[in-house]
């Protein structure tokens, strides 16, 4: 994907946006980036200044999910599989240990 590509991928997402969800564009439409080429060239952020996108850069190495916890999801999602819960307390009395 080249900046140019991605900058006609931005266009098209925002006529999406404004035809399906115009209540969304009025309250403002923001893109988590991170840092590849594609999105931190030149060409991509005019179309996001342009187009009128807020973004939101994604913070290299983070906390929130560092790869060495992927392994985690898959044996999380099946834990809490075809139980229910009905607040978000009983979710993290459950995954707590």
């Amino acid at each position: 994907m080249t900046g140019s590509k991605y900058a006609e991928v931005l266009g098209n997402l925002r006529q999406a946006i404004r035809q399906k969800r115009k209540g969304m564009w009025k309250k403002g439409v923001y893109l988590l980036h991170d840092d590849t080429p594609c999105h931190t060239s030149r060409v991509s952020q005019n179309a996001i200044r342009e187009l009128g996108f807020m973004e939101l850069n994604h913070f290299p190495y983070s906390p929130d999910l560092a790869p060495r916890d992927y392994f985690l999801l898959p044996r999380l999602k099946n834990y809490l599989r075809k139980k229910l819960y009905y607040s978000d307390t009983q979710i993290e009395n459950a995954i707590s240990y």
